[in-house]
């Protein structure tokens, strides 16, 4: 390295001075004195160069090391691409990693299901391999053609250049199914769903067509997994209704709802925002708005289909119950 290099140069001897035979003894004498002097000199030079040198190589080795331990940390972008599902299921190593990080996923309850078996695999190789993993579930109990007979849960693993194991990424819950679906990935690295076979209803668009039945509000405030999905869509929401188009109004609980049953499920609700500071708004503390949601019979997601504005409160409005 040029470390190494430097090193010698700077230790080479010093030049020789050459002596006159005409000299006097004492002019040698002072002459010698003087060389060492000046040897002393130049070796504590060279020892404190090398000193420095030697601090400056190791920051930059340490550095560099670094930056290699923790490459695969710092890039991990898309260009995953699909590879033989079958050579990483009887890889037992990777199998039993994957299955095991599932129980990660948030919302899926493992010891309902049994049968795991991997469906899609795609890798992406940055300073290592990453894993795109998508596992079906198999319901331990469930009727023919049931909506949640199989559930579907997306692994990302990691694992580092020469390694065996592999390190837990993430792992979400993509959603239930009455069969195993065709994953397929585009270009774009998204991922898709397929079915093969004709589906239990055929639906193209969600049908409102009257006869809501109405439920009861409080067990809808209940359900942490149905608030969640209205706080997740009130980003979509504050675009459709410009009066609470704004980041100070968050959610504060569902007022009235009701449900139909028609290729699927259809929900009628009415919520309420709040103002999330302390600041007196009056008449417009709370925002109320009806929104319109569809739930397909093939999976549990919900979408949001409508929203509109109802009107200002100044107080937190009541529960309207069946």
């Amino acid at each position: 390295c040029m470390c190494i290099f430097f090193f010698f140069l700077m230790i080479r001897r010093p030049p020789r001075s050459t002596q006159s035979r005409s000299s006097a003894a004492s002019d040698v004498y002072k002459r010698q004195v003087s060389t060492q002097s000046t040897w002393g000199q130049y070796i504590n030079k060279v020892d404190q160069m090398n000193k420095t040198l030697l601090v400056i190589c190791l920051v930059l080795a340490l550095t560099f090391a670094k930056k290699v331990t923790n490459s695969h940390k710092l890039i991990r972008a898309g260009g995953y691409g699909a590879r033989d599902v079958q050579e990483f299921t009887s890889n037992e190593n990777f199998f039993n990693a994957v299955v095991e990080a599932t129980r990660q996923a948030e919302g899926f309850k493992v010891d309902e299901y049994a049968k795991p078996q991997l469906v899609a695999v795609q890798s992406q190789v940055v300073a290592g391999t990453n894993f795109r993993v998508q596992v079906a579930f198999e319901r331990k109990e469930h009727a023919e053609n049931q909506d949640d007979s199989f559930a579907i849960v997306q692994v990302t693993l990691y694992q580092a250049i020469g390694q065996e194991s592999y390190e837990f990424s993430s792992a979400e819950l993509f959603g239930y199914f009455w069969a195993i679906p065709n994953i397929s990935v585009s270009e774009a690295g998204d991922v898709e769903f397929s079915i093969s076979g004709p589906p239990l209803v055929q639906i193209e668009e969600p049908q409102f067509v009257g006869g809501f039945q109405t439920q009861d509000p409080r067990e809808f405030n209940k359900d942490r997994k149905f608030l969640d999905v209205i706080v997740n869509l009130l980003p979509s929401i504050r675009k459709q209704v410009s009066e609470v188009n704004t980041k100070d109004l968050i959610f504060d609980r569902v007022i009235s709802i009701g449900t139909q049953v028609v290729a699927g499920t259809n929900y009628e609700a009415t919520i309420a925002l709040k103002r999330r500071s302390r600041k007196a708004w009056g008449a417009q503390s709370y925002a109320v708005i009806r929104v319109d949601l569809f739930r397909g019979l093939q999976d549990r997601k919900i979408q949001l289909i409508g929203a509109s504005f109802v009107e200002w409160s100044k107080n937190r409005p009541q529960l309207v119950l069946p």
